[in-house]
């Protein structure tokens, strides 16, 4: 993943972690490749909604979308 992400042990309740397995095992793909490809379809699914939320947030603070977009990416306030 980029960066080199680490989810680590990501908590799923019962339901949902066995119906991931088996969404993975009848797909023919590993736990960590479908976890990559649905992380993948959420932030493209929601990336414009974001966005704006983004943009939002520099005009508030007079910066730029870039800027405010890198801040967040490295964690900062």
């Amino acid at each position: 993943m980029a960066d080199g992400i680490n989810f680590g042990n990501i908590p799923l309740g019962d339901h949902d972690a066995d119906w991931f397995k088996v969404m993975a095992a009848a797909s023919n793909s590993s736990l960590r490749v479908k976890a990559a490809s649905v992380i993948g379809y959420f932030v493209r699914r929601r990336k414009e909604e974001y966005r704006e939320i983004i943009q939002y947030t520099a005009n508030k603070y007079g910066i730029s979308f870039d800027e405010c977009f890198n801040k967040l990416k490295n964690g900062e306030s």
